[in-house]
């Protein structure tokens, strides 16, 4: 059985060391090329390589001394520069604050961020982490763009918190698992994606605001009272929406009115009958008629009133909740 003196075992691993380290500078030459150029996704996978080539010895100082006699060491050189290109990434964009409507007023409406590096050069083929506080995953994730943008296209709003947040960051942990599943090279990639830049842009989230209107009889007198309108009115306050005479985002109209349908059993019998359309601006959003609300009383007067009260409920339990889910949606 051969076996290796202890020289030529020493001088065995060192060869090996040698040849991995000769490696690992290829790949950091790479590295810091493409970090001249400014081309960070090039740059980080490079820097990452240089590490794997070194695996062995990640544990080890690599100590080496350059042509001035200085001491140095290559595996804490490799780790800085990656540290540097990675901590410099930062997600950018051109607002700080937005004003956006709650609901689906502000449908289609979206966010542009740009991810740079330390020298404000955009960077592009990188993950970009982007969440909205009332989200309850991690985020979204995009890849940056030729030109390093990334366009995030905000959610619907659905709660009533009237300041809210979009949150942007190079997503650091995504790259990693990308990059890499060499175990040790992830543990020394540890600490360092936990210190990228976060960027915060605030929303300032405004309630849908709305005027209603009516025409509202009772056997062809006028209430002095409108009772659908006052219905319409505390439903959608209640919901979070704002009143607004001047420029509301909805108007609401309705014309109603009662007409007798006799007697029986000495009970005066009354139906309501009319419609209520909504409008954004000019255009017509929703409509809805009624016919057979029914009243019951001692004379058709109380019976026409009676018939209100079931117009109330009718409107305040089945009709606008729905109206209200589509347009302001709460879950």
């Amino acid at each position: 059985l051969y076996r290796l003196s202890k020289r030529d075992w020493a001088a065995a691993q060192e060869a090996k060391k040698r040849k991995a380290v000769a490696q690992s500078k290829d790949w950091y030459g790479k590295a810091l090329r493409a970090d001249e150029e400014h081309r960070a996704v090039e740059a980080l996978t490079y820097y990452v390589k240089a590490l794997e080539s070194t695996e062995a010895y990640l544990g080890e100082p690599l100590e080496e001394f350059d042509e001035q006699g200085q001491k140095h060491f290559y595996g804490n050189e490799v780790y800085f520069r990656l540290a540097e290109t990675l901590q410099g990434l930062n997600v950018t964009s051109e607002v700080s604050k937005r004003t956006m409507k709650q609901g689906t007023l502000q449908e289609n409406e979206s966010l542009d961020f740009v991810l740079i590096n330390e020298s404000d050069i955009p960077q592009s083929g990188l993950p970009v982490l982007i969440k909205y506080s009332e989200q309850l995953s991690r985020g979204t994730v995009f890849t940056s763009g030729e030109s390093g943008q990334v366009t995030y296209p905000v959610p619907v709003i659905r709660t009533n918190e009237r300041t809210q947040y979009i949150r942007a960051r190079f997503d650091s942990e995504r790259w990693q698992q990308e990059v890499t599943d060499n175990r040790l090279v992830r543990d020394v990639l540890e600490g360092l994606v936990k210190k990228v830049k976060e960027t915060v842009v605030e929303l300032e989230v405004l309630a849908p605001t709305f005027r209603v209107a009516s025409m509202e009889s009772n056997l062809g007198a006028p209430l002095s009272t409108p009772m659908l309108a006052s219905a319409v009115r505390s439903v959608l306050l209640e919901n979070g929406f704002a009143s607004d005479t001047t420029n509301p985002d909805y108007s609401i109209h309705i014309e109603s009115d009662t007409d007798s349908s006799g007697v029986s059993r000495n009970m005066a019998t009354c139906y309501l009958r009319g419609q209520m359309v909504i409008k954004r601006g000019v255009e017509e959003i929703y409509r809805t008629s009624f016919h057979e609300i029914k009243g019951v009383q001692l004379n058709y007067q109380n019976a026409g009133m009676a018939a209100y009260r079931e117009g109330v409920d009718w409107l305040t339990y089945e009709v606008l909740p729905l109206w209200v889910d589509r347009v302001r949606p709460t879950r």
